[in-house]
């Protein structure tokens, strides 16, 4: 008994390899479970308990395969992706696939896994599948270490016939992965080797760039490659600026777009610094802003891109105030062009966008979740509780429409009060964006220090 518990534990201990694709402890219990039957430890081997035929709750095939290979790995398995219509067949005929090894098949969903509808040939063909599928599955000899898996969106994916007891009987649902788990995978699939130390050291921020930008597997792939054809044409190794780069501005190559009229880039310069400065303020210094740029391309002629450390710090904790800050965020290209310019030269595109966000939020906030449109007033917070649970009626969403115009201006104004009070920082950033073009997160920060330095000596001096 001694020997068996070793044993367990060595198992146990090397099936944890697979938990940097997503930490799923019942899949790692399963791997286990799956090791004894091919070690032969349990007599008779007891399927009913381990299952012959079991479902990953994930859509993200790429991360089910590999799973499922590090799971077939870590309990001496081999693994087989199985053609959805050979799988049909073969249980319709009653044949099994032709190996003695212990195998772990992957079938994707296909027509075997839909609820039969209507009475044609091929609909009966389904219904006959599904109701052999059973007794295909407990007729498999017990020494045979055969194991079948699918994945979908949800265990209701599959038809009901095969979500009961001797079909997929058993299902595991998978959580997303961590931040960190994500950064992790994308460094590997990138190589680690051609990977500066701002790349290596933050796996977790690396996560957050992908969950804001590239977040499904096809254009994740795609930031993988573009990284990866910039470390071979410039022979150096990637920083975190490559990914943040891309992160804003796309995986595409292409040559730089000419420069606007000095008047027109100190007014995009102007409206981007505004952006970058309420996103610093207005959040105690825990958002300084990854990029500020003027590198224009076909969509935009600036950007501000939030720190990716303030936004990840944002994931499961959304308060009032942190849907405030966006939309405070948001404004801030708008009123800084209003301050610098004054209203009649305010630019009448520029800021659409921003507007447009800036509604969306102010509307959720006073229509789905009950805040009033004055909250930083004492005493309101007992008003507007009663919310919308359903599409608005027209009532309602003209209710909706007048309280967020009112939250809007309110924040504009605290907005401006705050761009008036921090201008020279304003004016310093608006400067150094038009000489360099593009300013990352340490440039940003050693601009607003400088600022600060110089605003505390001119207090002290004053106070003398």
């Amino acid at each position: 008994m001694q020997a068996q518990n070793s044993r367990f534990d060595q198992i146990h201990s090397r099936s944890s390899a697979f938990y940097k694709l997503g930490r799923v402890s019942m899949l790692e219990q399963w791997s286990v479970e799956l090791s004894r039957l091919v070690q032969k430890w349990t007599s008779p081997p007891r399927w009913h308990i381990v299952g012959r035929a079991v479902m990953l709750v994930l859509e993200d095939q790429k991360k089910v395969i590999r799973m499922l290979q590090e799971v077939a790995k870590s309990s001496g398995m081999g693994f087989v992706e199985l053609d959805p219509g050979v799988w049909m067949e073969s249980v319709l005929s009653g044949e099994y696939p032709d190996t003695d090894e212990p195998t772990l098949f992957h079938i994707r969903q296909g027509q075997w896994s839909i609820q039969p509808e209507g009475y044609s040939e091929d609909q009966e063909r389904i219904r006959l599948f599904q109701l052999k599928l059973p007794k295909y599955l407990s007729d498999i000899p017990p020494d045979r270490v055969m194991v079948f898996a699918t994945s979908g969106e949800a265990f209701t994916s599959l038809s009901e016939p095969l979500r009961s007891l001797g079909a997929f009987d058993r299902h595991f649902i998978v959580p997303d992965s961590s931040l960190e788990e994500r950064g992790n995978h994308f460094l590997d699939a990138v190589g680690r080797s051609i990977c500066g130390a701002s790349l290596l050291e933050h796996p977790h921020k690396i996560g957050k760039v992908l969950d804001e930008e590239f977040d499904d597997p096809r254009r994740e792939g795609l930031a993988q490659i573009s990284l990866q054809r910039l470390a071979h044409r410039e022979g150096r190794l990637l920083q975190f600026n490559d990914l943040a780069f891309i992160g804003s501005y796309g995986t595409s190559e292409t040559d730089r777009f000419p420069d606007f009229s000095e008047k027109t880039m100190r007014k995009v310069a102007s409206h981007e610094a505004g952006h970058a400065l309420i996103a610093i303020v207005d959040s105690d210094e825990e958002n300084i802003p990854e990029i500020v740029s003027l590198v224009a391309n076909h969509a935009f002629k600036g950007l501000m891109t939030d720190s990716y450390v303030y936004q990840a710090s944002l994931d499961g904790r959304f308060s009032y105030r942190d849907i405030r800050h966006m939309i405070r965020v948001l404004l801030a290209g708008r009123a800084a062009e209003e301050l610098v310019n004054g209203p009649e030269h305010m630019g009448v595109w520029s800021a659409r966008d921003d507007l447009v966000h800036a509604t969306s939020r102010a509307r959720d906030l006073v229509g789905r979740y009950g805040f009033p449109e004055n909250l930083e007033d004492v005493g309101t917070t007992q008003f507007n509780l009663a919310v919308c649970d359903k599409e608005p009626s027209i009532s309602q969403d003209a209710r909706m429409d007048e309280k967020s115009s009112i939250f809007l201006s309110r924040q504009y104004a605290a907005v401006m009060e705050m761009l008036q009070m921090h201008q020279r920082f304003l004016d310093a950033l608006t400067e150094k964006l038009l000489q360099e073009r593009y300013l990352d997160q340490k440039e940003i920060a050693e601009i607003w220090r400088n600022y600060k330095d110089v605003a505390k000596q001119s207090n002290q001096a004053i106070a003398a």
